[in-house]
């Protein structure tokens, strides 16, 4: 992408007749790499600009360490939106953007939704966009010479309708209602990971497509860090936990129970509004992502980073962006201290399940029942992630790495 220009310009009224400036503006894109783009642009200012800045990588040192963007949160795929409608009869969806000859969602009136899914036990008819932060969107029952339709409306996140031939707004009755996750995996593995809270409600976690489930704690010690499998798929309130399933899609329901946040946890919920958090003295910050954005590589909580004004990258775990939703690691640099090397580790890796070493040290209690996971202590597993006391001629996991008995 190195050497490249790209043309952009504003238009005024979502049209072509007036637009700023009256031809197109160049953006340069230096060299190769990611970028954020800036665009400027003041109400009568005749020069909008546009500013390209390459992404930060960081925490990279001797043990490597989490060389992609900066982030927030963690490593998940954007959803888009969806349109949801109630009923037994599945009505047509025509969207557009700025004008609506643009559209994203067929020619009026023909794109009909033809997926559905129970919510609180009623059918809904549904239909996603990606790729676009805003949309225009009508809902209609599909006959050009008799249609009924809604008016013109604007969906800037997942929208809901009743039933009936105008299909009512109904998303504030329906909001929280639940929360699809998407959750991450190291490249080829079938062992995917995500962090959680809400600090709306406290949320039931459980599949969508019959996949396996399991709500972990999680504590540092010793540069090392110890997940314990909890009993229940309920978060409290303002609750963080880190969640395991064999599936990349788990659902957060929003119940009225009122729970009891664990306290044995180092796990800390986000805001409910995205900010950078700051550690207090003595404290290291941990954020789940990869070791390789690039490749989808080396998962694991890695030393927060961002970047201050002067465009300077803090990768010391001083510091982390928080969105909402997620999790981070709050620890003490006395337990995030390695013994071995009197020095913080500078990440926790999850083993794919080709691969059994990672950056840092993860102790699962108990059977997790999850092939290739870490584990310590001169303990012994099968690669089925099940702890053997008695190994017979065969291939086991010991200490992060591949053992064979003879």
């Amino acid at each position: 992408m190195g050497n490249l220009s790209y043309q952009y310009i504003v238009c005024k009224d979502g049209n072509w007749i007036v637009t700023y400036p009256a031809s197109n503006a160049t953006l340069s894109i230096p060299a190769d790499g990611t970028y954020d783009i800036t665009y400027t642009y003041k109400v009568g200012d005749d020069e909008p600009s546009a500013v390209a800045t390459m992404s930060e990588g960081g925490n990279t040192g001797e043990e490597g360490g989490n060389t992609g963007e900066e982030g927030n949160g963690d490593p998940v795929p954007s959803g888009g939106i969806t349109i949801y409608a109630k009923g037994e009869t599945a009505p047509y969806i025509f969207a557009w953007y700025n004008s609506d000859s643009n559209t994203i969602a067929g020619n009026f009136p023909d794109t009909q939704m033809t997926n559905w899914t129970v919510i609180n036990g009623n059918k809904f008819w549904f239909y996603n966009i990606t790729g676009y932060y805003s949309f225009s969107y009508i809902l209609n029952n599909g006959s050009i010479s008799q249609t009924i339709q809604t008016r013109p409306l604007l969906a800037t996140g997942d929208r809901y309708h009743g039933e009936g031939t105008r299909w009512e707004d109904i998303t504030d009755q329906m909001t929280p209602a639940y929360t699809d996750i998407t959750l991450a995996a190291n490249s080829g593995s079938t062992n995917y990971w995500c962090t959680y809270s809400n600090m709306s409600s406290a949320a039931r976690l459980s599949t969508v497509d019959g996949t396996s489930l399991k709500v972990y704690d999680a504590k540092v010690g010793g540069g090392a860090l110890t997940l314990t499998e909890r009993t229940s798929c309920d978060v409290a309130l303002g609750e963080g936990v880190l969640v395991w399933s064999n599936g990349a899609k788990v659902r957060a329901t929003a119940i009225t129970d009122k729970l009891t946040a664990t306290v044995n946890t180092d796990l800390v919920a986000t805001p409910s509004v995205a900010q950078t958090k700051t550690a207090d003295d003595g404290y290291k910050l941990y954020r789940l992502t990869y070791n390789d954005v690039a490749s989808k590589t080396g998962l694991g909580f890695y030393l927060g980073l961002v970047k201050d004004a002067e465009g300077t990258v803090i990768s010391d775990g001083s510091k982390l962006k928080a969105t909402p939703n997620k999790a981070y690691l709050k620890v003490t640099t006395e337990a995030a201290t390695k013994p071995s090397n009197a020095a913080p580790a500078r990440g926790f890796a999850f083993p794919g399940d080709d691969e059994t070493t990672g950056i840092g040290e993860i102790v699962i209690e108990g059977d997790a029942g999850i092939s290739g996971s870490a584990n310590a202590n001169d303990r012994i597993y099968n690669l089925q992630g099940q702890q053997v006391t008695a190994p017979v001629k065969g291939l086991y996991i010991k200490n992060n790495k591949k053992v064979i008995i003879k």
